[in-house]
């Protein structure tokens, strides 16, 4: 069974009836923009710790993002695509269409924060005397 094939069982048995809608909704986004183009034809029992790790790193590279920006996706969302496919393969394994879950082995990523930039207290201060004079929204 390939993956694309058991990803329609598993939303249908499982991701309809025990996930919330939003949720869904993000798992849905997240697996049709990144995870389906890499695993979407190959057979489930085929997929190896080993292909989910290259495919994390390649999250991280630039030319993953799909909204034009410059970089790779953030180390939240590589989490979250990491937990999806726990989750995912983890029902296979409870359906017993393969032995291991080979997300189960490979870590999940490591948050990177990034550093931002803040406002001074004097900028803060500027900012909110601005702010008195206007209306409230």
């Amino acid at each position: 069974m390939t993956f694309h094939s058991f990803l329609g069982k598993w939303r249908e048995m499982y991701g309809e009836k025990h996930l919330e809608l939003k949720t869904l909704e993000n798992y849905d986004h997240l697996l049709k923009n990144h995870i389906m183009p890499t695993f979407q034809n190959m057979k489930i029992a085929d997929i190896k710790p080993m292909h989910i790790l290259s495919f994390l790193d390649s999250l991280t590279r630039d030319g993953a993002r799909k909204d034009g920006k410059k970089g790779g996706l953030s180390t939240t969302t590589t989490r979250f695509i990491h937990r999806i496919l726990k989750d995912v393969f983890e029902r296979a394994v409870e359906w017993q269409l393969i032995s291991n879950n080979p997300v189960a082995t490979v870590k999940r990523p490591k948050i990177v924060d990034r550093e931002s930039e803040v406002y001074s207290e004097y900028e803060a201060s500027k900012l909110f005397k601005a702010l008195e004079n206007e209306a409230p929204h």
